[in-house]
């Protein structure tokens, strides 16, 4: 609600650094609701989701303005693997490569099956698996051992290699 970013110094936990206002501009947001993190080039991604945008600003420093994908629908959540961000929309799941901000591939289509997607689905990454909620269809999914692999026949596309599962049971002390 107070449409910013706060950032704080561990281990004191205090706030060091606060960017954004509400509003519309390059340091500005409306509604952010999700926030990734890339180690590899010191960057944030904002999922801005009343701006219908996704925004890059620079994570140390002065946390400023990069670059932004702009008309993007409503952004829910975001995370960064694979030099890529997985960016959750209204029914849907994008990627963008984190150097050009080029879209690779949308990743699932809207639907209640295996492999589709309902509104107000949060994603994290966890070692290869692609994790991500469903608040309409009322469950979990995870995609199992995912690696991007990028096709150049054909233009810069985006598979992604894994199986669908919904609600798994995974056994106590089995493999995980």
């Amino acid at each position: 609600g107070n449409s910013r970013i706060v950032r704080y110094d561990i281990p004191t936990l205090t706030a060091d650094n606060t960017a954004g206002s509400n509003g519309s501009g390059n340091n500005q947001l409306n509604g952010p609701l999700g926030i990734a993190f890339d180690q590899h080039e010191r960057c944030i991604y904002i999922a801005d989701n009343t701006n219908t945008r996704l925004l890059k600003w620079n994570a140390y420093e002065d946390m400023t303005y990069i670059a932004v994908i702009s008309s993007i629908g409503s952004p829910v959540s975001a995370v960064v693997s694979d030099d890529l961000v997985y960016v959750t929309l209204a029914a849907s799941i994008t990627a963008y490569d984190t150097s050009t901000l080029t879209s690779q591939a949308v990743g699932l289509s809207s639907g209640t099956g295996n492999g589709n997607i309902s509104t107000g689905s949060y994603i994290i990454a966890h070692e290869r698996n692609l994790i991500f909620t469903e608040t309409g269809n009322n469950r979990l999914q995870i995609v199992y051992n995912y690696r991007p692999q990028r096709a150049y026949g054909t233009g810069d596309s985006l598979t992604i290699d894994g199986q669908w599962f919904v609600n798994p049971t995974v056994p106590i002390g089995g493999d995980q």
